[in-house]
């Protein structure tokens, strides 16, 4: 948004602000992160409970309170919008202190997957007691946090669930690098799998036609600059 409406930061004079299809994109975009950014904070003001039957005293491994801290102001603003979607749910929402990580539960598949975490929440299905399974499910996610944060910081908000979507294009499952620098086992996927890229033909298919599209909307903006340029007078 700087870059665009920031004259200086450009090294050019006024601009006119006028609508087009990125800017609203970008509008939107950032609208969900303003709303997820509120809804965030009037969580954090309300207050979440402790999960009951998670209430291990301790980390494995704890890091520093600092960096914990900075991962959760980094991912502030995409948890609120998990936390969102879960009340949507109807979820149930409880804070596990044992891994310092938010969890809401449901009993209806997000966007048909069993299990993820966006930004410092974790959304799965009833996992509410401490069995080993479910407590290194959690350190597990809470590694993905991490990864979200670090990502926030190299390439902005959304960076790592288009890095994580396109990795797991590729690399589906347990060969997804960001599951398995997380921990394989941890994350109940099987660690005998052998990593590599796995492309069929439905894959081959998507990846043609997202390069088709592509092409087709440059070639239309390339005819459209030398029509709007004769028509300045």
């Amino acid at each position: 948004m700087l870059w665009w409406f920031w004259p200086a930061f450009r090294g050019r004079g006024p601009r006119t602000f006028k609508p087009s299809f990125g800017r609203r994109i970008a509008f939107f975009f950032l609208g969900l992160l303003v709303f997820g950014a509120v809804f965030r904070t009037a969580v954090a003001i309300q207050g979440v409970g402790p999960c009951p039957g998670l209430t291990a005293p301790t980390l494995v491994h704890p890091p520093p309170r600092v960096v914990v801290n900075v991962e959760k102001a980094l991912t502030w603003a995409p948890t609120g919008l998990g936390m969102a979607y879960a009340q949507l749910r109807h979820g149930y929402r409880c804070y596990v202190g044992s891994q310092d990580l938010y969890f809401d539960e449901h009993h209806h598949s997000f966007f048909n997957r069993k299990n993820f975490t966006i930004g410092d929440v974790f959304l799965s299905k009833y996992r509410r007691s401490e069995t080993p399974a479910n407590m290194a499910l959690f350190y597990h996610e809470r590694h993905h946090r991490r990864q979200w944060a670090i990502a926030t910081v190299i390439g902005g908000t959304y960076a790592f669930p288009l890095a994580y979507n396109v990795d797991d294009f590729f690399f589906p499952a347990a060969k997804n690098h960001f599951e398995r620098e997380a921990g394989l086992e941890r994350g109940g996927y099987d660690p005998a799998v052998q990593s590599g890229p796995k492309l069929g033909a439905l894959d081959i298919s998507v990846l043609v036609g997202a390069v088709v599209v592509f092409e087709l909307f440059a070639y239309v903006r390339r005819r459209r600059r030398p029509r709007a340029a004769g028509a300045v007078v």
